[in-house]
C-alpha cells in the first residue's frame, strides 16, 4: 500500500472525522421512537467509511457507533441495551456481566465495519454497486450474529429477567431471534439495502474528486 502524502492523510482524517459525527449523531437520535430494540441508520456511514478508507476505518466507526450505543443504552434511551445494562448493573456496575455488555457493544459494532471493508474489496472488483449490497448485508449480519452469539453465551440469567418483566416469561431462545435481534435485524438490513445505491454513488464521486 503506498504511503499517503500530507495533503491525502488530512483528507482522510477530515473524511472520517465527518463519518464519525454522523454515526454519532445517527446512533444517538435513534431511540427517539421508543421500541424494545434499536433500529438505526449508524450502519450506513458505517459501511460507507470502510468501503472508501479501508476496513480499520470501518472497524473505528463501529467502535464509536458501539459506544454511542453503550453511553444511549446506561441512559436508558437505546432500546434492549438500556434494559441488559440495567439487569446486568443489579450488583454492580464493575461486575463482569456490566463490562461485558460494554465489550459486546464495540466488539459487534468493529466487527461489522471490519468486515464490511474487507467485503467491499473483495466485491469491488468487479462492481462497486454489488460490493455495496454485499457489504451492507455483511454488516448487518454481522453486527446482529455476534450479539445474538454473546447474548445466548453470556446473558441468559438476564434475558429470562427481562423476559419475565417485559414479555410474560417467553422462551429466551425465540426471545432472542424473532423479537429482540430479529426486528433489529431486518430493520438493519432493509436500510442497507435501500442505501446501498446511495453508498454507490458516493463513493464513485469520491474517487473522481480523489
Amino acid at each position: 500500500m503506498a504511503r499517503l502524502n500530507n495533503y491525502e492523510k488530512t483528507k482522510r482524517l477530515v473524511g472520517l472525522a465527518i463519518l464519525t459525527a454522523i454515526v454519532a449523531i445517527l446512533q444517538a437520535l435513534s431511540p427517539i421512537v421508543p421500541l424494545p430494540v434499536s433500529m438505526t441508520f449508524a450502519l450506513t456511514p458505517i459501511i460507507l467509511g470502510a468501503a472508501i478508507y479501508g476496513k480499520w476505518a470501518g472497524a473505528y466507526l463501529g467502535s464509536v457507533f458501539g459506544l454511542i450505543a453503550y453511553i444511549m443504552g446506561v441512559l436508558g434511551r437505546d432500546g434492549f441495551t438500556a434494559f441488559l445494562i440495567y439487569f446486568t448493573n443489579k450488583d454492580s456496575i464493575f461486575s463482569i456481566d456490566s463490562l461485558m455488555v460494554l465489550f459486546v457493544c464495540l466488539f459487534k459494532g468493529a466487527a461489522a465495519g471490519f468486515v464490511s471493508g474487507v467485503i467491499f474489496k473483495l466485491f469491488s472488483k468487479k462492481n462497486e454497486l454489488t460490493a455495496s449490497f454485499v457489504a451492507g448485508a455483511a454488516c448487518s449480519i454481522v453486527n446482529t450474529g455476534i450479539f445474538v452469539i454473546f447474548a445466548l453465551s453470556f446473558f441468559v440469567p438476564h434475558l429470562e429477567a427481562f423476559s419475565a418483566a417485559y414479555f410474560s416469561g417467553t422462551a429466551v431462545v425465540p426471545l432472542v431471534f424473532f423479537t429482540l435481534a430479529g426486528i433489529n435485524f431486518i430493520a438493519e438490513f432493509l436500510i442497507n439495502m435501500v442505501l446501498a445505491v446511495v453508498i454507490a454513488r458516493i463513493i464513485k464521486v469520491v474517487k473522481i474528486q480523489s
